[in-house]
């Protein structure tokens, strides 16, 4: 009981702290929701390597004989993909989705990105804002679904019930005189769960594509304080681009023509890291590519964007922030500081 008592109640949790729907409520309800799927999963998976085990015996006895083993017994998985399985997320998911078919693609997409969200919430303290509230929900939603399909451990109710037990099934409206852990009664927690909460997939999309666009937006407005044409925009940045290539390879051309000599063959064949136009295009692709039907898959096209823009928009910001810095330092030696 205390394991799914662990799992349900910190939904409930998750579900407080996302309908008061602040910065660090999100966060937290990000983080809670988050790691009840893990604690679903881990059930999941331990009830089935536990089956395994037990069966163990019976699959050697197989082998002696030379009989072919029947699907039921086989093993779905390697020793290696279960070790993993045991201690990291991604793995976990990876099992359950391709080799117990236990997860959907779209379940597995949702969990995976979220997943990754939350940790660098967690560990980086990196928040998206704007984009923070809709996948919350996705995968509140989503996790919460999946306390329905996903097999549990069998529940073995201990009588009398603890006072914590009945409380918790009070606090879902059900029965703490017999407990049985039915598809009604797993019904019950659902709707009581989800109740008040719901997904848009609409807002969820127009807030992922907001978030692309004012980046985007953001980076070009940066250049244009700085440049007056789209020409000098791309030819700086990939000035930029040959400096931070010879800093980070210690190599030091402080004098202007030397710089624009070595600049000029490198030209020739490099490749340009950003630019206006690539940025424009970028922006321009946006709406097509999130707009999918399905929620997993606008999500999953917003990482993959997110993941080919990051680069540039740090470079960028790099180039401008330099930009600063250095206008800052003429500024401080005319005024003799």
């Amino acid at each position: 009981m205390k394991r799914l008592r662990l799992i349900y109640e910190q939904l409930d949790e998750a579900k407080t702290y996302l309908l008061r729907g602040s910065l660090l409520n999100l966060r937290l309800a990000l983080i809670l929701a988050d790691n009840a799927a893990e604690l679903l999963m881990f059930n999941v998976l331990e009830n089935k390597f536990s089956r395994d085990e037990w069966l163990r015996p019976l699959r050697k006895n197989y082998e002696k004989l030379g009989l072919p083993l029947d699907p039921v017994l086989q093993l779905r998985y390697s020793d290696e993909e279960r070790a993993r399985a045991e201690k990291e997320f991604e793995p976990m998911v990876r099992l359950l989705q391709h080799r117990l078919t236990e997860l959907s693609p779209a379940d597995a997409t949702i969990l995976r990105i979220a997943h990754r969200l939350r940790r660098d919430a967690f560990h980086r303290g990196q928040l998206r804002e704007d984009i923070l509230g809709p996948i919350v929900r996705l995968l509140f939603t989503t996790v919460v679904r999946l306390t329905e399909s996903l097999r549990f451990a069998s529940i073995v109710q201990v009588l009398p019930l603890e006072d914590d037990d009945k409380a918790f099934l009070r606090r879902f409206e059900i029965r703490d005189d017999y407990f049985d852990y039915s598809e009604e009664t797993k019904n019950k927690f659902v709707a009581k769960l989800v109740e008040g909460v719901t997904f848009d997939l609409e807002s969820c999309r127009t807030a992922l594509k907001d978030d692309l666009v004012g980046r985007l937006e953001a980076l070009v407005n940066q250049l244009a304080a700085f440049y007056e044409d789209d020409g000098q925009k791309n030819e700086e940045l990939l000035r930029y681009q040959f400096w931070q290539e010879n800093m980070a390879q210690d190599k030091r051309i402080d004098h202007p023509s030397a710089f624009d000599a070595a600049f000029a063959v490198w030209q020739k064949s490099a490749i340009p890291l950003a630019t206006v136009e690539w940025l424009r295009q970028f922006q321009r692709a946006v709406p097509r590519k999130l707009n999918s039907r399905q929620a997993s898959q606008v999500l999953a096209s917003y990482w993959g964007m997110d993941m080919e823009l990051a680069p540039k928009e740090d470079f960028i910001e790099k180039h401008v922030s330099d930009l600063d810095d250095a206008i800052q330092s003429q500024i401080d030696i005319a005024r003799g500081k």
